[in-house]
C-alpha cells in the first residue's frame, strides 16, 4: 500500500480522530465515533481510500522532512 498523505495531514487527522473519538463518547454522540475512527485509521496507516480512488498522487518528500 502506497502512502499517500503527507506529514501534516497525518497529524490532522490523528488529532481531529481522536478529538471526535472523545466528543462521541462524551457527549454521547455515537454517530461521530466511526468518523473519527476512519480519521484515525488513515492518519496512522497514511493511506486514504478516498484519494486513491480520487487519484490523488502519493506524498512526496518537500525536502524540508515533513513526508
Amino acid at each position: 500500500m502506497v502512502k499517500n498523505l503527507r506529514g501534516i495531514e497525518r497529524t490532522f487527522r490523528i488529532i481531529l480522530g481522536l478529538a471526535m473519538v472523545i466528543a462521541a463518547l462524551y457527549f454521547d454522540a455515537l454517530y461521530a465515533a466511526p468518523i473519527g475512527l476512519l480519521l484515525l485509521a488513515s492518519g496512522g496507516s497514511g493511506f486514504c481510500p478516498l484519494y486513491a480512488l480520487l487519484r490523488k498522487k502519493p506524498a512526496t518528500s518537500c525536502g524540508c522532512g515533513c513526508a
